[in-house]
């Protein structure tokens, strides 16, 4: 069980232990009434919800809203909240709706949305069911983890339609310019993650070829003198200087027997036949 999940279904209790018996029994009474007055409120709200629903059809496209500010003080947005979350309640079997009741009138409007995975619905009522504190934050929180898990399994999916799309030159949907982006994303990093890999498999490699030369050339004392260096800055910076010093020798070196062996095998140097060309 992934910790969204766990948040849900774990009860939420809190701890009485660092306080008085007496504040303790007050606060666990006040909190019980406190449920009890959101369990009414929430009726009322189911109930104005279903009012709201059996009336709206008298009044024309327009004349809702205005009706609603002028006669019941409340907007358009909160009489789609009642409305919505009546419909959802009396969609219940009896059982689920004494459960419901028992949730923050946010946490029902939650579940009652069109967009919310049936599966969140499902791990709500049933943690609600047992007793659990389910909070509208968790909740949300959960909603938002499985949407984006079911956008995860339609991308690759999606992508395809809309590259084909692309090159047959037609438009894409957001989801489709979504999923594409989603994928090229995906692409890169998985690209971004193989290099990384082989530079740190070519890196492990050649410290492997290193240690084993050190250790044939000197030993444990060579390989710590040569740690030393490393740890310190000062060290590190004039063994960097040598090393670039006598990688130049070594150039010159091989470039002076590169220009006698062309020589010995009758090749004028380059330099020697320019000036001969001149001289012609």
């Amino acid at each position: 069980m992934d910790q969204a999940v766990q948040t849900i279904m774990t009860p939420v209790r809190f701890d009485y232990t660092a306080i008085d018996e007496t504040a303790a029994s007050q606060l666990k009474e006040a909190a019980g009434r406190v449920r009890a007055i959101s369990r009414r409120i929430f009726t009322d709200i189911i109930e104005a919800g279903r009012r709201l629903s059996a009336v709206k059809h008298y009044l024309k496209h327009g004349q809702f809203n205005k009706w609603l500010q002028a006669e019941c003080g409340i907007n358009d947005r909160t009489a789609r909240y009642y409305m919505v979350a009546a419909n959802f309640y009396d969609s219940l079997p009896a059982e689920k709706s004494a459960t419901v009741a028992d949730l923050p009138p946010a946490t029902v409007y939650l579940l009652a949305s069109p967009s919310t995975p049936e599966s969140v619905r499902t791990e709500v009522l049933e943690a609600a069911s047992k007793g659990n504190i389910v909070t509208t934050e968790a909740a949300r929180a959960r909603v938002a983890e499985v949407k984006t898990e079911e956008h995860k399994a339609q991308v690759p999916a999606l992508a395809s339609a809309a590259r084909k799309k692309k090159r047959a030159g037609e438009p894409l949907t957001r989801r489709e310019a979504s999923a594409l982006a989603d994928k090229r994303a995906e692409e890169r990093r998985t690209k971004e993650a193989k290099e990384r890999e082989l530079i740190e498999r070519q890196a492990k490699e050649s410290a492997a070829a290193l240690f084993t030369k050190l250790m044939e050339a000197g030993g444990m004392d060579l390989l710590d003198q040569v740690m030393a260096c490393m740890d310190d800055f000062t060290q590190r910076r004039h063994f960097h200087s040598a090393v670039e010093v006598e990688r130049s020798k070594r150039r010159s070196a091989d470039s002076r027997a590169a220009s006698q062996s062309a020589v010995g095998e009758g090749e004028e140097p380059e330099s020697s036949g320019g000036y001969n060309q001149i001289a012609a």
